[in-house]
């Protein structure tokens, strides 16, 4: 057993056990991972429940929201334009507006329904269903100015030879822009499924600025994402978790006509409304929630990263 981050073969604390695997916390630099694991294949991703629900649910019944973290990454100065690599690209929203404000997109995902909406939504033509070691043995000379990878390095069991796979698809001094977890996050907000084979490594700003500074990148910025409204609700409702998920696998059959294409209107209707009322009920209690965490400095769920290679 080494780091996947410093390859330190000692000096590791054990954190929790899970099972088949346990977790651990590199004294070196801090990351932590569990052992053993296996990295999930495409047929992984689009089988997963959890996975088929989210693909289902921002489809069918609510519309995606725009991430913070991507937010933060349009409004820096500091990158321009160029060609974008969207590793993990999900239903495309984020690709999309990095199409309509000039850069030259390509999207990646494993997830094959993820990426028929993408081209369904959102109109992406360079999109593909795909590994990142799939497209580069396909395209060899690519290179991107920027590599953007939201929530995906939590999902690779060899992080520090994933992001040394990046660095070579970079052009000279090109950008990678990323998010994770943040394992520091307000323990009210719900659970995050951050354990094998979901998420095989855990992360604060320490580990992720250790990790990016051994593989050779400068960091720009490194910020744990402001608390939000939107993460508020999500305390709310993480009480209710079990209803929750009942009513969206409800809701998901009804909208795409499992049920039988007459409901189909009208259930995806019913869950609108539903869905609305809950936001207009529960936007009172979530800004005290919101304004009390940022009062007590309580972390929100993600950390984002821009950082430029040094070479």
């Amino acid at each position: 057993m080494t780091c996947p981050v410093c390859d330190s073969p000692r000096g590791f604390e054990m954190v929790e056990n899970g099972g088949k695997s346990t977790l651990y916390r590199c004294g070196e630099c801090d990351v932590q991972f569990w052992y053993p694991v296996d990295e999930p294949d495409k047929r992984w991703y689009e089988q997963d429940i959890y996975y088929s629900m989210v693909y289902s649910v921002r489809n069918y019944l609510i519309p995606e929201s725009f991430h913070k973290k991507y937010q933060l990454f349009l409004k820096n100065g500091h990158v321009g334009e160029g060609r974008l690599l969207d590793i993990g690209c999900g239903t495309g929203k984020f690709a999309a507006k990095c199409r309509d404000v000039g850069f030259d997109v390509v999207a990646i995902d494993f997830n094959r329904n993820s990426i028929e909406a993408a081209r369904r939504n959102w109109q992406l033509e360079n999109i593909h269903h795909i590994s990142l070691e799939e497209y580069r043995d396909r395209y060899p000379g690519d290179r991107f100015k920027v590599i953007t990878f939201f929530e995906v390095l939590e999902h690779q069991a060899k992080a520090r030879a994933f992001l040394e796979k990046i660095r070579t698809m970079l052009v000279p001094r090109g950008y990678i822009a990323l998010s994770v977890p943040n394992r520091d996050r307000w323990r009210l907000l719900p659970p995050m499924n951050d354990e094998p084979p979901n998420h095989l490594t855990r992360w604060n700003r320490k580990s992720l600025a250790n990790l990016l500074t051994q593989c050779g990148f400068d960091i720009v910025e490194i910020s744990e994402i402001p608390f939000t409204v939107q993460s508020a609700r999500q305390v709310l409702s993480g009480r209710l978790n079990a209803l929750k998920n009942k009513v969206l696998f409800w809701g998901v059959k009804r909208a795409t006509g499992k049920e039988g294409s007459d409901k189909r209107g009208e259930g995806r209707h019913l869950f609108h409304a539903l869905f609305y009322i809950w936001r207009t009920v529960a936007m009172p209690p979530a800004l005290v929630i919101c304004a009390y965490a940022r009062l007590f400095s309580k972390k929100d769920s993600s950390i984002y990263c821009l950082a430029k290679s040094v070479e």
